[in-house]
């Protein structure tokens, strides 16, 4: 059988676009539980942040960490405390961070941890947030009290991503 010269030019188009439309690469903030079930998802822009907001465990304030991606690895930046005192986190004994006190918290900031791997209990009472962009999502309403989600950077597809939502 004798197949056309011109035919590889369509081939190579279309291999092109199964590539584009199938190969992860487009940057996302990714919420999933310990199984790898993607429980929240959204597009990630160089240069943004992520919060978990939660409650102290034992004044009852709260307590924000921030957090970036860096070479596609999530770092924490900084951690702002809306009150201190006996139980509330002392200043780490490593170098490099700067305390700044805001209209009503203080904030342990500069710090750059890079966080391997961001994993969460979701809890009964503490009411954890993560809060990116315009989304605040109680992490007890991806996942009931007691179980791990995990935190990730990861890319997607454009398929998956516009169409399999």
């Amino acid at each position: 059988m004798h197949v056309p010269g011109n035919l590889w030019f369509p081939g190579v188009i279309l291999t092109l676009v199964f590539l584009t439309f199938f190969l992860p690469f487009l940057p996302t903030i990714t919420i999933e539980s310990k199984e790898g079930k993607v429980l929240y998802v959204s597009p990630w822009k160089q240069g943004s942040t992520f919060e978990l907001s939660y409650l102290h465990s034992v004044n009852k304030s709260p307590i924000t960490d921030l957090f970036t991606v860096k070479d596609g690895k999530i770092l924490l930046i900084a951690s702002r405390f809306h009150s201190f005192g006996a139980g509330v986190a002392a200043l780490p004994e490593e170098s490099g961070g700067h305390l700044r006190v805001g209209r009503g918290f203080l904030e342990y900031g500069g710090i750059e941890r890079e966080i391997p791997e961001l994993g969460v209990f979701v809890p009964r009472e503490a009411n954890i947030t993560f809060r990116f962009g315009k989304d605040a999502v109680p992490l007890n309403q991806l996942a009931p009290p007691g179980t791990l989600v995990k935190v990730r950077f990861t890319h997607q597809s454009f398929a998956a991503r516009f169409f399999l939502r």
